[in-house]
């Protein structure tokens, strides 16, 4: 999405990767994928709460932030990335987890955001595999900002 230059003040930004999540039962038998990672759902989340409109930024490659966006979620990501993709294997109360495919890390520039998210009033760095490094508190002007692990 490239916003116009008459867009609004961004007063929310999530940054960090979404996953996409392959779910496989106890039979081998995979179930539908699912969209997953702390900035998406932080994202979604401050957008129902407050009503007001959220920027996503990652690295994540296509399919993911389209397919869970809507019309309170600005997203922000590279379409020539690789996805992060998690495969569970449930089998009652157990779960094992393997990594897949990793996305790229984040670049400090947040183009297209620029000013308006610099600017935000609350941002929420909320990396899934090391994808932002400890010091991208400095990549914002906000009034409040806070790392969710």
């Amino acid at each position: 999405m490239n916003p116009g230059v008459d867009a609004p003040q961004l007063k929310y930004v999530c940054v960090g990767h979404q996953s996409q999540d392959v779910h496989i039962d106890a039979h081998g038998s995979r179930e539908p994928e699912e969209h997953g990672g702390a900035s998406l759902f932080t994202a979604l989340t401050t957008w129902l709460v407050t009503g007001e409109p959220v920027a996503v930024v990652s690295a994540t490659g296509p399919g993911i932030v389209q397919e869970a966006g809507s019309n309170g979620l600005e997203t922000y990501s590279n379409p020539k990335a690789p996805q992060t993709i998690f495969e569970d294997w449930r089998d009652g109360d157990t779960r094992r987890q393997r990594l897949i495919s990793r996305s790229p890390a984040i670049s400090s520039s947040l183009e297209p955001l620029g000013q308006r998210g610099r600017n935000a009033t609350a941002v929420f760095a909320c990396p899934l595999l090391d994808e932002l490094p400890l010091d991208c508190r400095s990549w914002f002007w906000s009034e409040f900002a806070t790392l969710i692990p």
